[in-house]
């Protein structure tokens, strides 16, 4: 598809108050409290060609947008982060959705795109996921995936009292060693990032982020992105780099822990800390990520979690055929 047969700027169809978007990048239309990965701030750090977005204005107000990049007759969503999915007004209604994907098809159609891919959230960070996801297979899409997220509620509640017996012993044994729980500055970012890639590659998963990428968006991104670590004495053994997706939501991006420390378990101390965090800053939620690969549950990692609090959320990924 050439890149001069897409829109070039904002485009509307208009059908009495209701009007379908396309816009190409910079986005002018934008939801105030879209989760970070679909801001225009986000987008912007990773610049792809043929970067458009889709919306449905009511009245010329917003009420849904997705962001896709098209490249080989395929629309892929999300560009470059975890997740994309749809992103709705609270008062959105499943009639102004459905207009909405028909008048996304006929876009699609129209420009010879020949499959749609939308990766979702999980569904814990919105009640509305489901019904959402459930209107999609009406309009054709099929399920394409699903992994198995895990995250802890966070509420007044201490941390201690949602763990089992076993990960409160750990914890004991932590404080007892003395150990520290801080929330670090960007400086301590490459002695972060030398633990996290010491502990993927022990347990042989890549680290999908470099560390100037990363850097950068700690430069970019200073409320969202965040770095805590566990010490002993001056020393790092444990650190979690996390993002603030919205006002209510940490997402747990990397974590890893000195292998020095393995029999402490310096990460359970950490995780304390991380929620801690949560409970000061009104976050309701602390999403500690999947614990599957292409559906196939990481047994150990899955049961980490469910010991640490955690409960299980699923992220699923659609697709539809044109």
């Amino acid at each position: 598809m050439r890149p001069d047969k897409l829109a070039r700027s904002p485009n509307r169809v208009r059908k009495h108050d209701i009007s379908f978007l396309c816009e190409s990048y910079p986005f002018q239309h934008s939801f105030s409290d879209a989760y970070l990965f679909n801001s225009n701030q986000y987008l912007k750090c990773y610049e792809t060609p043929n970067l458009f977005r889709f919306g449905l204005l009511q009245r010329d107000r917003l009420v849904v947008q997705v962001n896709f990049t098209v490249e080989d007759q395929q629309a892929f969503n999300p560009v470059t982060a975890s997740f994309g999915g749809i992103e709705c007004a609270k008062d959105i209604t499943k009639e102004l959705l459905m207009q909405f994907m028909e008048g996304l098809q006929v876009w699609a159609r129209q420009r010879g795109v020949e499959r749609i891919t939308l990766q979702f959230p999980p569904e814990v960070y919105h009640h509305r996921e489901w019904w959402i996801q459930e209107l999609l297979m009406q309009c054709g899409f099929e399920k394409d995936g699903q992994e198995t997220n895990q995250h802890i509620p966070v509420d007044d509640k201490p941390w201690v009292e949602m763990v089992t017996r076993n990960e409160k012993k750990r914890l004991r044994k932590c404080r007892e060693a003395g150990f520290s729980f801080k929330i670090l500055s960007r400086k301590f970012l490459p002695e972060a990032y030398r633990i996290i890639k010491d502990t993927r590659d022990r347990k042989g998963f890549p680290v999908t982020m470099e560390l100037a990428r990363l850097d950068k968006m700690f430069q970019v991104f200073p409320s969202h992105y965040l770095l805590f670590g566990l010490f002993d004495a001056e020393k790092i053994i444990a650190v979690a780099v996390s993002i603030r997706v919205n006002r209510h939501i940490l997402y747990n991006f990397y974590h890893g822990d000195d292998f020095e420390y393995r029999n402490h378990s310096p990460l359970v101390m950490l995780l304390e800390g991380v929620y801690g965090y949560c409970q000061a800053n009104a976050i309701g939620i602390l999403d500690l990520g999947v614990s599957s690969v292409h559906g196939v549950l990481n047994q150990g990692l899955y049961r980490f979690k469910k010991n640490c609090g955690a409960v299980d959320s699923f992220k699923n990924r659609y697709f539809l055929k044109l």
